[in-house]
């Protein structure tokens, strides 16, 4: 019955009773092993920096022969914004060294042990790179379907306005969703009224707000959001200093879903 369905649906096929498949009647496919922690936080950190994965190869080529050694990586790291301290994207900064992160990555990117890194190798972190990026667009969907625009999802994100505010008696329950429940308003917290308080007198004073990974962790929370909350941050917080400004977050809204849907929504 399930072969049955499965053929029906789906067009796989099985082996008859007493056959034996051959190799080129199977459509085969290779499955990648998960990166090392390092690789994924080394890729994280071009997010918002460069519009492609051979930019940076590029500015660490130093010799310009197509290669990079371990030492040019080392060296030049530095050049693509890898220096002493710790990079924003850096899981456990407290225990980051340096050269031993960039060693995990450059034997990632050298499985042979040739002791160079072709573009061809690097671009195995070009599937990670437009992952991340994929990441953050849904991100930024996400809150357009939810907000409307993406203006009002700044206004939320920042704690300028609360959920009651944006959608008065359409709220849900906080441990709902939008679908198949009664429609229950849900009014704002104390912690919320004051942080709209605070977050209004830094705008009129025509400061930039910011805010911290905390503040944008329990925002999507609170929105049933799931994802990887922190590499979604770390990509937008192209300044790397912990907090993402209004402008940073306006600068991927408009890279990723363009100008228009700031405003009205279009993307």
């Amino acid at each position: 019955m399930r072969q049955e369905l499965a053929d029906k649906i789906c067009g796989y096929k099985f082996a008859q009773p007493g056959m034996v498949l051959q190799h080129d009647e199977v459509d085969w496919c290779t499955l990648l092993t998960d990166p090392p922690p390092a690789v994924i936080e080394f890729v994280e950190t071009f997010n918002g920096v460069y519009d492609n994965i051979e930019e940076p190869f590029k500015i660490m080529d130093a010799s310009g022969d197509g290669n990079i050694s371990r030492t040019e990586m080392l060296s030049f790291a530095r050049r693509i914004g890898i220096g002493d301290e710790p990079p924003r994207t850096i899981r456990e900064p407290e225990n980051w060294d340096r050269k031993a992160w960039l060693t995990e990555v450059f034997r990632y990117l050298d499985p042979d042990g040739g002791g160079e890194v072709s573009m061809e190798e690097w671009m195995v972190l070009g599937e990670i790179f437009e992952a991340q990026q994929v990441a953050v667009r849904e991100l930024l969907e996400f809150l357009q379907l939810r907000f409307g625009t993406q203006d009002n999802a700044w206004q939320y994100i920042s704690g300028l306005k609360t959920l009651a505010d944006l959608d008065g008696e359409k709220v849900v329950q906080s441990q709902g969703n939008n679908w198949g429940k009664s429609t229950t308003r849900r009014p704002s917290t104390h912690a919320e009224e004051m942080r709209k308080k605070r977050n209004t007198v830094i705008q009129q004073s025509g400061q930039e707000i910011e805010i911290t990974y905390e503040e944008f962790e329990e925002s999507m929370l609170r929105l049933n959001f799931i994802g990887e909350l922190k590499v979604l941050f770390s990509t937008i917080d192209t300044s790397g200093d912990g907090n993402i400004a209004e402008s940073e977050w306006m600068e991927a809204v408009e890279s990723i879903l363009g100008a228009t849907s700031i405003k009205t929504g279009d993307s």
